[in-house]
């Protein structure tokens, strides 16, 4: 979906969550500066309906650390209204675990919301560099192997998340995500997108990540043109 700016694309994106979600369903959430408007407005209008909250990826660290994806959409209000709604919120990080630890314990979690929600949501971004959530754009593959000599990120993969000791893009630290395992078995995956610096971003990530049976339930809304063989592949 092209748009003209960004509030659209939230009015959109929002749209698309209040029609897609029930008590059934589990939403998946990144971070960034991209979707903060949209939590907010979630927050502040009060009218998700939703059977679980969970975490697209994070950086690793002790839980709520300044840097992190949890502590931002906290700062937006909507975790707050999911403890007014009983909504249960599933994060990432754990305090005093190893980042294979952390990684382990999440992959738990995502496989019980896979069991228990037959209904499952990804809000996701798009780098400037083309990756998503926490999964470099250059890692094609599903078991995320790196391609070609040069690449060595040491990407490691369970059966529904990935970690990886030191992400290609700063801040360069361990990060852990939602694999293309997961993503592959949600039912909808909304990619947000906004500004011109995220133009050669989008195209690599059409390229690498949604490709096959993901773009076939992938919604782009974004202000950037995408290209006609793009259009082909998604619900773009």
């Amino acid at each position: 979906t092209k748009v003209r700016n960004s509030q659209e694309g939230i009015e959109i994106a929002k749209g698309i969550l209040y029609k897609n979600s029930n008590n059934k369903t589990v939403i998946f959430l990144s971070g960034g500066s991209t979707p903060t408007p949209l939590y907010k407005e979630l927050a502040n209008e009060q009218m998700l309906n939703v059977g679980a909250i969970a975490m697209v990826d994070d950086r690793y660290g002790p839980p709520m650390h300044p840097n992190s994806n949890e502590l931002m959409i906290t700062n937006t209000g909507l975790f707050k209204y999911c403890a007014m709604s009983n909504i249960p919120v599933y994060l990432t990080l754990k305090k005093y675990l190893s980042l294979t630890e952390t990684a382990k314990e999440y992959d738990e979690k995502v496989r019980y919301l896979f069991k228990s929600f037959p209904k499952r949501i990804a809000i996701l971004g798009i780098g400037t560099d083309g990756h998503i959530a926490s999964l470099p754009a250059q890692v094609k593959s599903q078991k995320f192997r790196p391609q070609g000599r040069k690449l060595r990120l040491k990407v490691k993969s369970l059966e529904f998340v990935s970690f990886v000791r030191s992400f290609p893009v700063e801040p360069r630290v361990p990060r852990i995500s939602l694999n293309m395992n997961a993503l592959s078995l949600t039912d909808l995956l909304i990619v947000i997108v906004f500004g011109e610096d995220k133009k050669e971003g989008i195209k690599k990530a059409l390229k690498t990540f949604f490709k096959g049976t993901v773009s076939k339930k992938t919604i782009l809304i974004t202000d950037q043109p995408v290209s006609p063989l793009a259009r082909r592949g998604g619900k773009v």
